[in-house]
């Protein structure tokens, strides 16, 4: 390990299954949220390496450290790379630690739909760089001896009604079987049911040789690997420059400098990216529960995804000797919309409800949380040189419901054209690519100019004397000039004021009253309730008011 970069504390601790933290544990880390993942109750104390205080070199400087960021910065360093990776937060305490940490290659939009707009090439492509990330995961998780609760289990596709209920069709999944084996995953097949124990799922496409693991053990073990082979890893280090070319370089919010040969932004989000790339993704929160369940009672331990208007998707973690966690995702939204509590609280009820009718052993709900899943224009991730950029900067972002296998992805794709290998998966994840999908591009992009019509609406409330503490709301002042104030006040009743207008692209933020956040509805940037960004593509604070 490098003398200039520490870990605090040092290595990987594996906590007994049981939950090792109070509820309120996520008041104390940096997150992108108030609501505790489940992760987040049964993992060590966040991960923190020392501070960036001094001028550096790297080869290559790594934006973000979650699964993304690490993964890549892992493939450099075991070819023999000079690494330099920086954190604005604890390691995973990003949108990371809130993922249901699915591991597959199960594609979230589907084989069929691949298939049709990227051709059968394409869809190979997809298989098979998603095949080799869930083969690679399980490679480091064995060789570096990273226990993570990895387990390999079947996925399974269902339509997601009970057979027989109006509506109900099982025939995608015989197409999707077919389109999936026609990409080249083996012995993907239909079978008669899933094992979900509470209704008759009908016909599923059984997807075998999937993955899931702890998010969080993983990618602290991951980094303290990559410190091992004298990467250096620093937190609680904003980035508030990216400057790419002949003299390539990243500055941090203090003034501190890396200078490089290449930069990767693994930030979810790309932070020096002003449109271009960011015009063809659209943010979306997910919600998710973990219930415990009987382990008697639960079933198969797999995966399961459906194909209903409104998605869902199913795994379980350990818990006890007697008891599993069984958590369910779903009920997603465009961000910046739906913000209230009482519209958010559904949410959760009715993912509780779906829930319970499949799996009527499911007891009292131990976790609540949301996440921000980025949708590409044409459902596949952009991965690779950044398209307005020079060709030493990299980007990874539009996940959409593989975040975890586009980890392991970028890795070897972005390691690829660093290190001069030629990879045949370039053309297919390039965010330089022409969109598949321009109908959906151009639908995306009114959108977002509708989205710009919160500038005419009035304020949230009358007066900040109406709001309530640890709430926030947006002001709007008509007169002389238009101005639009972001109004938060804490638990002792002192009001935060700053500017609601997002400095990306001048959206007016919305108050998220689940995770206490300002959300921007236009490009899905995201602020804590002081107005600290922790959501790119901005990529600095609300600006603060009087």
């Amino acid at each position: 390990m490098s003398a200039e970069s520490k870990v605090h504390p040092v290595g990987e601790t594996v906590p007994p299954p049981a939950f090792a933290h109070g509820a309120n544990w996520a008041a104390t880390m940096d997150t992108s949220g108030s609501t505790n993942p489940v992760w987040r109750l049964t993992a060590p104390a966040p991960q923190r390496y020392t501070k960036l205080e001094q001028n550096t070199h790297a080869d290559v400087v790594v934006i973000g450290a979650g699964i993304a960021g690490l993964q890549i910065a892992y493939e450099l360093v075991v070819r023999g790379r000079t690494v330099v990776v920086l954190e604005d937060g604890a390691i995973a305490s990003g949108e990371t630690g809130r993922t249901t940490a699915h591991v597959t290659n199960a594609f979230d939009d589907h084989y069929v739909e691949v298939a049709k707009t990227f051709g059968k090439e394409g869809a190979r492509v997809v298989a098979e760089s998603h095949t080799w990330a869930i083969d690679r995961i399980e490679e480091i998780v064995k060789s570096e001896d990273i226990r993570c609760e990895w387990k390999r289990i079947n996925g399974y596709l269902i339509d997601g009604r009970p057979q027989g209920e109006e509506g109900f069709d099982d025939t995608d999944m015989v197409n999707e079987a077919e389109a999936a084996t026609n990409a080249g995953l083996k012995n993907v097949r239909v079978v008669e049911q899933a094992p979900v124990p509470g209704i008759k799922t009908g016909r599923a496409t059984l997807f075998p040789g999937q993955g899931q693991f702890q998010p969080l053990h993983y990618c602290i073990g991951l980094a303290d690997r990559i410190t091992r082979r004298g990467g250096r890893i620093y937190t609680d280090t904003h980035v508030a420059k990216v400057h790419g070319g002949s003299s390539a370089y990243v500055e941090s919010s203090s003034g501190h400098k890396v200078t490089c040969d290449h930069i990767v932004e693994a930030t979810n989000v790309p932070i020096s990216n002003l449109l271009s790339v960011i015009d063809k993704i659209e943010p979306w929160r997910t919600y998710a529960i973990a219930l415990k369940i009987p382990v008697a009672t639960a079933g198969e331990l797999c995966l399961v995804w459906d194909k209903a208007d409104i998605y869902h998707y199913v795994r379980r973690t350990a818990f006890d000797h007697e008891h599993d966690l069984l958590i369910v995702g779903g009920e997603d939204h465009k961000v910046g919309f739906e913000n209230k509590l009482e519209d958010l609280t559904a949410r959760f009820d009715r993912l509780e409800a779906w829930t319970r009718e499949r799996w009527p052993s499911a007891r009292e709900v131990v976790s609540k949380w949301s996440g921000q899943v980025i949708e590409p224009s044409d459902m596949v991730a952009y991965i690779g040189r950044n398209d307005h950029d020079q060709n030493n900067v990299y980007i990874c972002t539009g996940d959409s419901g593989n975040g975890i296998t586009h980890g392991p992805i970028a890795g070897k794709l972005i390691a690829d054209l660093i290190t001069g290998v030629a990879n045949p998966w370039e053309h297919v994840y390039s965010p330089r690519r022409v969109s598949k999908d321009l109908g959906e591009m151009v639908k995306h992009n009114v959108q977002i100019g509708s989205q710009y019509a919160r500038l005419l609406k009035s304020s949230d409330v009358r007066d900040i004397e109406d709001l309530p503490k640890c709430e926030g709301a947006v002001l709007c002042h008509k007169l002389p000039v238009p101005s639009y104030t972001a109004v938060y006040k804490d638990e002792a009743g002192n009001v935060h004021k700053m500017s609601a207008l997002c400095p990306h692209a001048y959206g007016v933020v919305a108050w998220n009253q689940l995770e206490k956040t300002w959300d921007c509805p236009v490009h899905g940037s995201r602020f804590d309730r002081y107005g600290t960004v922790i959501n790119g593509p901005a990529n600095c604070g609300l600006t603060k008011k009087e």
